[in-house]
């Protein structure tokens, strides 16, 4: 079965009470209600990206300085995001979907326009598990899955609402790709 891994993390994805999977912003928010950031060893332990990897995204603007070397919960979103995506795209390409929403790296929360980067995971997530059945990926319903995703968010100007779902779709196109990446990287590791 395809899909097992909490997309951007190390960690194997599991099923609430609910049967719903544990994923997005209520993995992210688990996380979170038992500290206040994360520091660079336990994003490491998390995502598999290492200091000198974080430490060039950050000098790059690609993520935010962390406070009191914490990682806040939109900083680690937008880590998660960058890391889910790096098989596929180039990073200046995974920076310009992340600009295209919210401009930069430090783009301040308490503006009106600002959509926070946990936001964005948990509906790059909620696609993800829409557009996974048990073998395969498949995105032939995709604008309805961004649609059934984005309804939470009616309350964005249609402008945002484009930004979004127009990263949305870029986002899971490399998804997408990272999966075939990954298959054809299995299908020669079995060569005989």
């Amino acid at each position: 079965m395809i899909n097992q891994i909490i997309p951007g993390t190390r960690l194997k994805k599991r099923a609430t009470a609910d049967d719903r999977n544990y994923i997005g912003l209520d993995f992210l928010s688990s996380v979170f209600s038992v500290t206040s950031g994360l520091v660079l060893s336990q994003i490491k332990e998390l995502s598999g990206v290492d200091a000198p990897a974080l430490q060039n995204w950050i000098k790059r603007g690609w993520v935010a300085n962390p406070v009191n070397r914490k990682y806040n919960i939109d900083q680690v979103a937008r880590i998660l995001i960058i890391n889910m995506l790096r098989p596929a795209l180039m990073l200046e390409q995974i920076a310009c979907i992340l600009g295209y929403i919210n401009f930069d790296a430090d783009s301040d929360p308490e503006n009106e326009d600002y959509f926070p980067e946990s936001r964005l995971y948990d509906l790059i997530c909620k696609i993800i598990d829409l557009c996974t059945d048990d073998d395969n990926f498949k995105t032939k319903n995709l604008d309805m899955y961004i649609s059934r995703a984005m309804r939470e968010y009616n309350y964005l100007d249609p402008g945002k609402q484009t930004r979004v779902k127009n990263a949305l779709k870029a986002v899971i196109a490399a998804y997408e790709a990272t999966l075939l990446i990954d298959r054809s990287v299995s299908l020669i590791e079995n060569f005989e």
